[in-house]
């Protein structure tokens, strides 16, 4: 369930071509793991050993020591027998079957042979694979278009993908060709059509072309969400919008990014959520908040799980 390349602490649900699923949400209770819809009404009973966000309709989950999949159209469990397995994007999810990763599809079915050392998600009809010591990228027949080159690689976003060149990162397009040179000491995916990227242990915001945008000065700096991007400058985070102007001033410990026009943003010890204009709509009360999806928010107050609507009401009180 962990990406080698990148981690992200915030998890959303994606949509599979044009097919919206059901709004389902993970609850743990008794220390066993069910779903709720957006009402709060359970719809599977807490029974599993663990369960991850949902992507394109269907969760991991973990049953009687083995990992399996959920579906959220119909509550069914796909039980199966990998080693390790991944979360679905574009139609298939990668898996760990005697040692070597391929791709099954949403019935459990190789559609991708295991053959690889590693393997990333599909984003934009493309994955980074490992084979013999490097990466390159696989369409979704499995057939190499960007033969194994590099030692380190990045999902493709918005036609570019981040790949390692000597001690330097830089970008390639979707032929392989380098399009963005390797001079950055770190980078992230590009999103809203900028990439954060850092330079001397300062953060900025390039264009598709590599251009700076927003030129580094940043201590840290995250993606853009909404329009708006969370940075930090000495011990604080404000939001910048697309041209590098502060927004919201750096006032808060730590911050989310925005979804339905509300973040989580961190004042003195608690969670709570601001608007765009940097007030707190849903007073600081939380150990840990995440961002909005569909209506409701997971939250966390001593150790226990819930979740809240906009208005900041629990349509699921915290449990264990």
């Amino acid at each position: 369930m962990k990406k080698r390349l990148l981690v992200l602490i915030f998890l959303t649900t994606g949509l599979l071509g044009k097919e919206e699923f059901p709004a389902l949400f993970p609850i743990r209770q008794n220390f066993r793991y069910g779903l709720i819809d957006s009402t709060g009404k359970i719809v599977v009973k807490p029974q599993l050993d663990g369960i991850d966000d949902f992507s394109e309709g269907m969760a991991v989950i973990r049953i009687n020591n083995q990992w399996g999949y959920i579906d959220a159209r119909n509550w069914q469990v796909l039980k199966t027998k990998f080693e390790q397995v991944g979360r679905f994007s574009e139609g298939k999810a990668r898996v760990l079957y005697k040692g070597k990763w391929g791709y099954i599809d949403r019935n459990g079915k190789f559609v991708i042979k295991p053959q690889f050392e590693f393997a990333g998600d599909f984003r934009e009809g493309k994955a980074a694979v490992g084979i013999g010591g490097k990466v390159g990228y696989i369409d979704s027949t499995g057939k190499f278009i960007i033969s194994p080159q590099f030692f380190s690689t990045f999902n493709f976003s918005e036609g570019r993908a981040g790949v390692l060149v000597g001690n330097k990162l830089g970008y390639i397009d979707s032929t392989g060709k380098v399009v963005i040179k390797p001079i950055f000491d770190f980078i992230w995916d590009f999103k809203e059509g900028l990439a954060r990227v850092m330079v001397n242990r300062k953060w900025g915001y390039i264009d598709r072309n590599g251009k700076f945008v927003i030129k580094p000065r940043f201590d840290e700096a995250f993606d853009f969400s909404e329009s708006l991007a969370a940075v930090r400058v000495k011990e604080k985070i404000g939001y910048i919008d697309k041209k590098g102007k502060f927004v919201i001033k750096p006032k808060f410990k730590a911050g989310g990014e925005f979804s339905e026009g509300l973040a989580p943003a961190l004042a003195d010890s608690l969670w709570g959520y601001i608007d765009k204009t940097g007030e707190f709509k849903i007073q600081p009360s939380f150990e840990i908040a995440y961002p909005f999806f569909r209506g409701l928010a997971k939250v966390q107050m001593k150790g226990k799980i819930g979740y809240i609507d906009r208005r900041g009401i629990f349509i699921w009180e915290p449990t264990e």
